[in-house]
């Protein structure tokens, strides 16, 4: 499993998205204590290639897909993997660049997203991810 969840908290204001860390926690921790507030997103209209390489720069399989500042989506390693295995197999490297570079985010990411406010306790927002299966 890795290090963050693919649960996101919002903080009142469309710009304030943030991931949530995975640690343990008790009943009485709120989600605003372990959370990362500093992370980063692509925007629906980004190219695939662009999201790639913003991925493997930062070590990173998920990003968060913003439009004029709301979560409206997520897209991750996988996506990119099966969306350019699919369209280009058998047409090499070239092929599969050329498509990453035609294709948006908003074409492949994965919606609607589960949001959670940062004010919840661990406890639920442990409780939430495992009935959705996040």
């Amino acid at each position: 499993m890795e290090a963050r969840a693919a649960l996101l908290a919002h903080q009142g204001t469309r710009s304030d998205h943030v991931a949530l860390d995975r640690h343990t926690g008790g009943e009485d921790m709120q989600v605003r204590e372990m959370m990362s507030k500093d992370i980063e997103v692509v925007d629906r209209n980004d190219t695939l290639l662009a999201v790639e390489e913003r991925m493997a720069t930062k070590q990173l399989r998920h990003l968060p897909v913003l439009e004029q500042g709301d979560v409206v989506g997520i897209v991750t390693q996988r996506d990119l993997f099966k969306a350019a295995m699919s369209s280009t197999m058998g047409y090499g490297e070239k092929a599969q660049q050329a498509y990453l570079r035609s294709v948006r985010v908003k074409e492949i990411m994965v919606y609607p997203v589960v949001t959670i406010s940062p004010d919840t306790s661990v406890a639920a927002a442990a409780e939430m991810m495992i009935d959705k299966g996040i």
